[in-house]
């Protein structure tokens, strides 16, 4: 009975979210085709269980790979811009004008580039994935704990020894808030390559129901992608709170 009411205090608002979908549609008497009901998109789903579960192959591993990237990419970078004030001179502005660039507007570029396939995709969402952690990994670099720092000192260590083992294991922290903050992105940003670019997997399958007026199947694409998208999130945390609650 206890993880009844864990259920509902924690998951309340989607039952709730759903009864408000299904009530603008009754309310204002839509049209399928402008919006359907949220039990027509579910069984949709079901019925075409196989053409989504075919495009989000696709579209979650360029999520899970793009993420990986990112985070490995930002983590590294900050620590070559801990180690030498060069190279911060030169990353730092790097990765803020990477930021500043719409996603809209950095996928037909690098479209020219890398060409209009799952490359150019995978690089999308890196670029995303990395700000996260060279910002949080970076912050943990700059501020250790005092009292180590200075343990650290006093013993001589060089700057070898006080990255592996002390710098590092207090950045790790900052890296897991990234994941958990870039999970669920890196979904978003893999959906709207695959949307702008016509590639495979749900951006395609949202692309091509748009077009053909498939209503249905677009509400279905943004349900899965929904559910994929939080899914990741959670599992992120998970991974964050297990890995902390060992560190602490």
């Amino acid at each position: 009975m206890s993880a009844v009411r864990a259920a509902v205090v924690r998951y309340w608002i989607l039952p709730v979210l759903l009864f408000v979908w299904w009530a603008v549609v009754a309310v204002n008497d839509f049209n399928q085709i402008v919006m359907p009901y949220p039990q027509d998109v579910f069984a949709a789903i079901v019925r075409d269980r196989d053409a989504y579960v075919t495009a989000l192959l696709p579209t979650l591993g360029l999520s899970l790979g793009g993420l990986a990237a990112g985070l490995l990419a930002g983590g590294t970078c900050a620590v070559l811009v801990w180690s030498s004030r060069l190279v911060a001179g030169v990353l730092t502005p790097m990765a803020l004008l990477l930021n500043s660039v719409p996603v809209v507007a950095m996928i037909p570029v690098l479209a020219r580039v890398l060409g209009y396939g799952q490359l150019t995709v995978f690089v999308v969402t890196a670029i995303i994935c990395f700000l996260p952690a060279f910002v949080f990994v970076g912050a943990r670099l700059a501020t250790p704990p005092a009292s180590l720092g200075d343990v650290y000192t006093v013993l001589g260590a060089n700057k070898a020894v006080r990255l592996t083992r002390l710098l590092l294991p207090h950045a790790l922290p900052g890296l897991l808030v990234a994941l958990r903050v870039s999970a669920p992105t890196a979904v978003l940003a893999v959906l709207l390559g695959q949307y702008l670019m016509g590639a495979v997997g749900l951006g395609k399958m949202f692309s091509s129901s748009i077009t053909y007026s498939q209503n249905q199947q677009a509400w279905g694409v943004a349900v899965v992608a929904t559910v994929v998208s939080t899914t990741l999130f959670f599992a992120a945390r998970a991974v964050a709170d297990r890995a902390v609650a060992r560190l602490t």
